[in-house]
């Protein structure tokens, strides 16, 4: 499939934001939330069949619309074309993004039936040097790049980067539904992005408190530059585990998940788990399972070792008063719960979890953020044989985004696969000819996937 599925770049171009931004909106201070963040990309791929009866080339007019309305999309998302003056502002200064026009000599359908679909996604993706793993400095950093790619059929496949320590999911989702209303010309569902209200809500903690000098013990105990807290164990982790992982896709349709709801144990404080809560019982259980058969162990031990699962959480409906969705930034935190191997267990982690948000609105929050997140990066590259940290894109609008030429197929949340991903599940959104259903993505090391 590798030699059939020639990627060739047309254009490689910088689009700008349509107009200038204004002279009071030159520079916006983070929030403690994407302060204390580490700059790495995030990769998504929408793939477009195009149903439409007219077929779609490197020649259509949909090409220069797609790059017209990312102009004008920039302008009300002015920070996303400007770049980082530090790891605690943003210059919006215009410079732009990249936006990649590449043909894909191959039919759409030989590649979503390819065994090896996600190894070969992150040709739709824009050039691997634009990521941002804690190498670049971070002035250089761009904040979101894109590439359409044009399949011989007519399909369509949309692939970005869009860096953590601005936009979270919902962010990005706000992002996407706006420049495809504006592609499409459904000027109604436009919803203009808010950048106040998370420094208002999360404001910024002092730079001191940002900053920890790193000592490296391989070379005498000399200084290194002073790093961002949240980097450190981030680029650690990455430069010293010597280990392949790989990615799984499983899908699940509403007769899959009834039957695992059906299936799920059910206790007093959990009568009906939900959709979210049996899926990732059930890919939990047998994930850990392999882990465990990989390491020797018995799938349930007479002393069971405590998996420790981390969520991702979206704190915009949690907060008090609720913040609005249009509101862009990192606006998410991670949670932990410590569970054994019964599915009872991993549902009711999955509850216990979603209540310990409120602590960062209080005073103190930030300083509480900030150390979770030095401890959760400073941990990352010890064992983490039965850690598993999950995400989910679920119901955040991602299926929505139509240009003009259908809803996408699929979502994938995959590029190039780093060692720091291990152990962990993605959740999407996805569409089939009966309903609706949901597709995880699973990152493992190659030997322990084994499910």
């Amino acid at each position: 499939m590798e030699a059939q599925l020639r990627v060739e770049v047309i254009s490689n171009d910088t689009v700008k934001p349509s107009r200038p931004t204004s002279p009071d909106r030159k520079s916006i201070s983070l929030s403690f939330l994407d302060e204390s963040f580490p700059s790495i990309h995030v990769p998504r791929v929408l793939i477009y069949t195009n149903n439409k009866p007219t077929k779609i080339t490197l020649d259509s007019p949909i090409i220069t619309s797609l790059k017209t309305s990312l102009s004008e999309t920039l302008t009300h998302f002015y920070p996303l074309a400007g770049r980082f003056e530090n790891e605690y502002t943003v210059s919006c200064n215009d410079q732009g993004i990249p936006f990649i026009v590449a043909g894909v000599e191959c039919q759409l359908k030989d590649y979503l039936n390819s065994p090896r679909k996600l190894e070969l996604v992150s040709k739709f993706l824009p050039p691997s040097n634009i990521l941002s793993l804690g190498q670049l400095p971070i002035t250089t950093v761009v904040p979101l790049a894109f590439q359409v790619n044009i399949f011989a059929c007519g399909g369509v496949a949309i692939g970005c980067y869009s860096n953590h320590k601005l936009l979270d999911a919902t962010s990005m989702s706000n992002f996407l539904n706006y420049w495809a209303a504006q592609t499409s010309g459904r000027y109604e569902d436009l919803v203009e992005p808010d950048f106040d209200t998370i420094v208002r809500v999360f404001p910024p903690l002092p730079k001191e408190k940002l900053v920890e000098t790193v000592i490296d013990n391989s070379g005498g105990g000399d200084v290194d530059d002073a790093k961002p807290a949240a980097q450190v164990g981030l680029w650690h982790h990455i430069n010293n585990v010597p280990i392949k992982v790989v990615v799984k896709s499983f899908k699940f349709d509403n007769e899959a998940i009834t039957k695992l709801k059906a299936n799920a144990d059910v206790t007093e404080t959990i009568p009906k788990p939900s959709s979210f809560e049996a899926v990732v019982g059930f890919v939990l259980m047998h994930a850990v399972g392999a882990i465990l058969q990989n390491n020797k162990q018995e799938i349930a031990p007479p002393q069971p070792i405590p998996t420790v699962i981390s969520f991702a959480t979206n704190l915009r409906p949690r907060a008090t008063p609720p913040i609005p969705k249009q509101s862009m930034g990192n606006i998410v935190t991670t949670v932990k719960a410590r569970l054994g191997h019964g599915q009872g267990e991993i549902h009711a982690a999955i509850q216990t979890a979603k209540q310990n948000v409120a602590k960062l609105q209080a005073e103190n929050g930030g300083e509480v953020f900030l150390e979770e997140r030095k401890a959760a990066f400073k941990g990352s590259h010890k064992d983490r044989a039965c850690n598993f940290n999950v995400s989910s894109w679920c119901k955040l609008g991602f299926n929505d985004v139509d240009f003009g030429f259908g809803r996408p197929d699929n979502v994938i949340p995959v590029g190039i696969i780093y060692s720091f991903q291990r152990n962990s599940m993605m959740l999407v959104d996805y569409t089939y000819s009966h309903g609706n259903g949901i597709e995880v993505f699973v990152f493992m090391e190659d030997k322990e996937m084994a499910f």
